[in-house]
């Protein structure tokens, strides 16, 4: 798929006259959609196959809409991306069903107020997050997506907050999702992030070579 993308960046330069520059620009842009779509189908189709489709959804959804604007630690694949992504937005999944349940909730309601306050720490601090491949250096650009990142967070609150006055149990289940996604989104933004997101990369890569 790689060479693929590559041949479609290179055909485009050519019938565009484009420079070096644009083209790997466009590369980039190919292997995030391509991953960005990888990573979705892995992500629903193991939550469907386990019974976790709307927890890990929701939890899904919160991480991706930050994650679009504030930037992350990716992987070298593709392919180990959905597969980190997959199993991370599973766990949190199950997470969110145990903990909206009594008598986890009540913990967890509390606990979750250093994870709100911890994702905000790290967007005000970090976001947006580039990598070598795309760097952000325009000062401009840099204040534009750390506003738009704390407005993501500010609209997920205001949502969650709407779906725990509701009467049903729904509510519940929604916040911890949410809350545990978004954590884990802006935790990928921080230095901390970056090597334990090269950790899992390796990790992954071998146990796929089955050196692991």
């Amino acid at each position: 798929m790689d060479a693929f993308l590559a041949q479609a960046a290179s055909s485009l330069r050519s019938r565009l006259d484009l420079g070096e520059r644009e083209e790997k620009i466009f590369l980039f842009s190919l292997r995030v959609l391509w991953t960005t779509v990888l990573s979705f189908a892995a992500v629903i189709i193991s939550a469907a196959a386990l019974g976790l489709l709307r927890e890990t959804l929701w939890a899904f959804l919160a991480g991706g809409s930050l994650r679009t604007v504030s930037g992350g630690a990716h992987s070298e694949t593709p392919g180990r991306c959905a597969i980190i992504g997959a199993v991370a937005y599973l766990s949190m999944g199950i997470l969110a069903r145990g903990l909206a349940a009594e008598p986890a909730w009540e913990v967890f309601l509390w606990f979750s107020a250093a994870l709100w306050i911890g994702a905000i720490l790290a967007v005000y601090r970090h976001a947006p997050a580039g990598t070598h491949q795309k760097p952000i250096i325009d000062p401009t650009r840099i204040r534009r997506l750390k506003r738009i990142s704390l407005a993501v967070l500010a609209g997920w609150a205001l949502f969650t907050w709407f779906s725990l006055t509701q009467p049903s149990g729904e509510g519940r289940m929604i916040y911890a999702a949410v809350s545990l996604g978004l954590a884990w989104q802006a935790s990928t933004i921080t230095p901390a992030g970056y090597r334990l997101g090269r950790i899992l990369d390796n990790f992954v890569e071998r146990l796929v070579k089955g050196s692991v």
